[in-house]
């Protein structure tokens, strides 16, 4: 008996429903990388809930250039935006997707994914559930609009919002191997030092004098 190998479908996620708590948190990745040192770039934006606000974090990276990392404090209910658009299009079932690759490039590599967290506390689960969503397969599904308006809504939001601060890594081996700053987990937005006043750190350090994350 041959084993049904169709990838899931939207259409077949429209009416799995699963219970969340409120979105606290999500984020748009998009990477590509080609065969020459330090010649990938990559495009990351996040935006957090805090008791400051809402918090934008922004990396970027160009091929041959050195990353950079821009900090925005959220004038707009971002979140609430795309809670409405996560409940309307049930995109918490999007996690499911998968990409089917058409064709084998062997020099060059993409990705493009989103992700939703949610406090799910109140309904008894973790209080950072996340949902990953592979955009290629949103597309790939015909469902690219939704994707625009994810991206509208994160544009809109970083262009209305307030400017903290900008800064830079400069070491090209990091970034050719694609990885994180030292000690950082997915950035889920900046934050303060209260040692030294350095506003841009993202990970569990400061990065400038290595003090813990409060």
């Amino acid at each position: 008996m041959t084993e049904n190998t169709t990838p899931v479908s939207i259409n077949d996620l429209k009416d799995k429903k699963t219970a969340h708590g409120a979105l606290v948190s999500c984020s748009l990745s998009l990477s590509e990388s080609g065969m020459m040192m330090n010649s990938n770039s990559n495009y990351y934006v996040g935006v957090t809930a805090g008791m400051e606000g809402q918090m934008i974090t922004v990396r970027q990276k160009k091929p041959f250039e050195s990353e950079t990392a821009t900090c925005y404090k959220a004038t707009t209910d971002i979140l609430g935006q795309v809670s409405e658009l996560a409940q309307r299009e049930n995109m918490s079932a999007w996690g499911e997707l998968r990409y089917v690759q058409e064709f084998v490039v062997f020099d060059h590599s993409s990705s493009a994914g989103m992700t939703l967290y949610y406090d799910d506390t109140p309904v008894g689960g973790q209080i950072n559930t996340s949902v990953n969503i592979d955009l290629k397969a949103v597309r790939q599904q015909g469902a690219g609009d939704v994707e625009d308006e994810y991206r509208r809504i994160l544009d809109e939001g970083i262009a209305s919002a307030e400017f903290i601060g900008r800064g830079q890594n400069d070491n090209p081996l990091v970034m050719a191997a694609g990885a994180p700053l030292p000690d950082e987990a997915p950035a889920l937005g900046c934050w303060k030092c209260p040692c030294c006043g350095y506003a841009l750190n993202e990970g569990r350090f400061c990065r400038e004098c290595g003090s813990k994350r409060p």
